[in-house]
């Protein structure tokens, strides 16, 4: 009886100190969200809830979100997920620089070929070279430009 006792303490202290560290993790992930970003949060009991919204802000004890209608406060124990609102650029960015810089390639050995073209003895020129890298330059800045427009949705917690 004793020692059933004794590890139902134990069971108990064990759980407090997993849900301190739980909450520590919380706040430590959600501090970093700067107040005015749009967010999108979801919790739990009862049920769970999807709010979306301006962040108020984030206290060792809630998270508050600005909804369309009054602010929502969510405990942290009861959060389960949170997203940032940002944009898709470095994805943009690295679209680009692959699509362009492989038809700058493309363009670069046609340009060798052409440079060629009939001559008993060639010397290759890197034109390859040239136009993978000036390609990926230019597709990397064109795709961060058209990502940059394009919202997306990145997640936070946990």
């Amino acid at each position: 009886m004793g020692g059933l006792l004794l590890l139902a303490l134990a069971t108990g202290q064990t759980a407090r100190a997993q849900d301190t560290v739980l909450t520590t993790t919380r706040v430590a992930a959600l501090a970093r969200l700067r107040p005015g970003t749009q967010v999108r949060a979801w919790s739990r009991p009862p049920g769970v809830w999807q709010t979306q919204g301006r962040l108020l802000g984030v206290s060792p004890e809630s998270l508050v979100i600005a909804t369309s209608g009054a602010p929502r406060t969510i405990r942290l124990e009861n959060v389960q997920a949170v997203w940032e609102r940002g944009h898709a650029t470095k994805a943009g960015a690295l679209v680009g620089a692959v699509l362009v810089g492989a038809a700058g390639a493309l363009l670069g050995w046609v340009g060798d070929q052409l440079a060629c073209d009939g001559v008993a003895v060639c010397q290759r020129h890197g034109y390859v070279w040239y136009g993978l890298g000036l390609g990926a330059g230019a597709g990397a800045g064109m795709g961060a430009l058209v990502g940059s427009a394009i919202p997306a949705w990145e997640k936070r917690y946990p």
